[in-house]
């Protein structure tokens, strides 16, 4: 399950692709055969800041994609619960994100830059690529 912050994190992940490349919509009759990652990262960057339909577009994915996509937000949920060197941000508080269920808007910014950055490009990439 993606974390709420997670979840309006990733919608800045979006693939690149176009609207149209949303309207291709796979054949999910069949059991665990919705849409892949890649096609995960688009429906999520169209539904903007949208928890509900970020949601729907991780339901209607395939298990495999959607694991992936957990991934992303397991590794920005991570690098954001970490308390920086030297114990304190540069505010005097601890880590961006309290907990993985944490939906402060400090934590979704973290969350969302850290998606988007180095950090987390290998998943990124991989989800991409799927």
């Amino acid at each position: 399950m993606v974390s709420l912050a997670g979840v309006m994190a990733l919608a800045a992940c979006g693939g690149g692709g176009s609207k149209e490349d949303l309207e291709m919509k796979p054949d999910l009759s069949a059991p665990n055969q919705g849409t892949s990652c890649s096609m995960l990262l688009l429906c999520a960057d169209e539904a903007g800041s949208s928890a509900t339909a970020i949601q729907a577009c991780v339901t209607a994915a395939s298990t495999t994609a959607q694991t992936t996509f957990a991934a992303i937000d397991a590794c920005a949920i991570a690098a954001c619960t970490m308390v920086p060197d030297g114990g304190a941000t540069a505010d005097g508080g601890g880590a961006p994100c309290a907990s993985t269920t944490d939906a402060s808007p400090g934590c979704v910014a973290c969350a969302a830059a850290t998606a988007q950055s180095q950090t987390c490009a290998s998943f990124v990439s991989a989800c991409e690529n799927s």
